[in-house]
């Protein structure tokens, strides 16, 4: 197995760099950025429906409940609509 030397900081630079070049257009906020803005965190969304956040990936993965990768290494964001028709069922 290869080590590979890259800290929490690293991670979080490149990882914001990602976003930043994906979702800025000339200095402007795009429809992607203010999308990502108004969506929620799987914190956000375990706080809202009263779950464990392991439940929420749960339900991601059965289908249930549908998620937006945002970054490569998929971080999870959640349309507020989709949240409040889980909910109503």
């Amino acid at each position: 197995m290869t080590a590979i030397n890259c800290t929490f900081g690293d991670l979080f630079i490149k990882q914001m760099k990602y976003l930043e070049d994906s979702l800025y257009q000339g200095g402007k906020m795009t429809i992607k950025q203010v999308a990502i803005n108004n969506m929620l965190t799987v914190g956000e969304v375990s706080t809202l429906l009263h779950i464990h956040p392991n439940t929420l990936r749960a339900l991601v993965g059965q289908g249930l409940i549908k998620s937006y990768a945002i970054t490569p290494r998929g971080d999870r964001r959640f349309a507020r609509q989709d949240i409040d028709n889980f909910s109503r069922r």
